[in-house]
């Protein structure tokens, strides 16, 4: 079983991630996006997207803004994981 912190702890770092995403592929983002496509990470918890997001910008075939499911993807994320929130 997996744990991550609260909401309230995970999205600002996880909007922090994906706004700091977006300024690495030049592409600007929406305060809604953000917030969505954090509400879509959450399950995974921020240390997890972290590390998505980094192996994601080392490969050398993506160079382009990802999506929330293509992260998961590359960390083998799955939401039917058990979760608990600490």
């Amino acid at each position: 079983m997996r744990v991550v912190r609260s909401a309230d702890e995970e999205l600002p770092i996880l909007k922090q991630l994906i706004k700091d995403l977006g300024e690495y592929y030049f592409t600007p983002l929406s305060d809604k996006q953000v917030e969505m496509y954090a509400e879509d990470l959450l399950p995974m918890g921020s240390k997890l997207a972290l590390k998505a997001a980094l192996k994601y910008r080392k490969s050398f075939y993506n160079n382009k803004f990802p999506v929330p499911a293509t992260l998961k993807r590359t960390v083998y994320f799955f939401d039917r994981e058990n979760l608990k929130t600490a």
